[in-house]
């Protein structure tokens, strides 16, 4: 077989072969013969490469939708936190302000009263707006440290409680919905070691 023959037989010549034993209908090989095409090798194969290169560019794309949609998503998450913590330094501020008014409400009292219950009040007024922007009191229920809600200001030498624990609640601490705005302030035991 020279290599003309050998380019002039198909690739599917054993699928040829044995739908050729069948019978074929006329519009089956009038179909048969709308799908072949001849074409010369080198267009074939710069078909072939085309092809290639297309599936190699729908790869690439896909992968760069993906990523984009990825990029997109987490933008849309840190949108949503810098919305839910955008008043995070502001609620601080605020903070410091109400322990101001608390603190003035307990010196004037003693002076004047009808004074002390409007600052009493304000404090009161304060503490609701604060509460509606979902900040909230920590609560201390356990006597013992607690590094992630507790801040350690002093320590004072004592034999009737173990290390660690809280003697007392230096400054009020609050948390703004999951995150801690301003740890406890407090002031823990500690053991004479001598």
């Amino acid at each position: 077989m020279s290599r003309e023959d050998k380019d002039s037989v198909p690739d599917n010549i054993e699928e040829k072969l044995d739908t050729e034993s069948e019978p074929v209908s006329e519009s089956k090989q009038a179909e048969d013969a709308e799908e072949r095409v001849s074409i010369p090798r080198p267009e074939y194969e710069s078909l072939q490469k085309q092809a290639q290169k297309s599936k190699e560019n729908w790869d690439k794309f896909l992968r760069v939708y993906a990523e984009l949609e990825n990029s997109r998503k987490l933008w849309e998450r840190q949108k949503q936190e810098y919305i839910k913590f955008g008043n995070f330094r502001l609620l601080k501020e605020c903070i410091s302000v109400l322990d101001e008014f608390e603190e003035a409400a307990k010196n004037i009292e003693k002076a004047d009263s009808h004074l002390a219950e409007g600052v009493k009040m304000t404090c009161r007024k304060f503490r609701d707006v604060l509460k509606k922007e979902d900040v909230e009191e920590i609560e201390v229920s356990d006597s013992v440290f607690d590094p992630h809600i507790h801040e350690a200001v002093a320590v004072e030498e004592r034999e009737d409680l173990p290390d660690g624990s809280v003697v007392e609640i230096v400054q009020k601490g609050y948390r703004y919905r999951d995150k801690i705005l301003r740890p406890v302030k407090v002031k823990i035991s500690k053991k004479n070691r001598r």
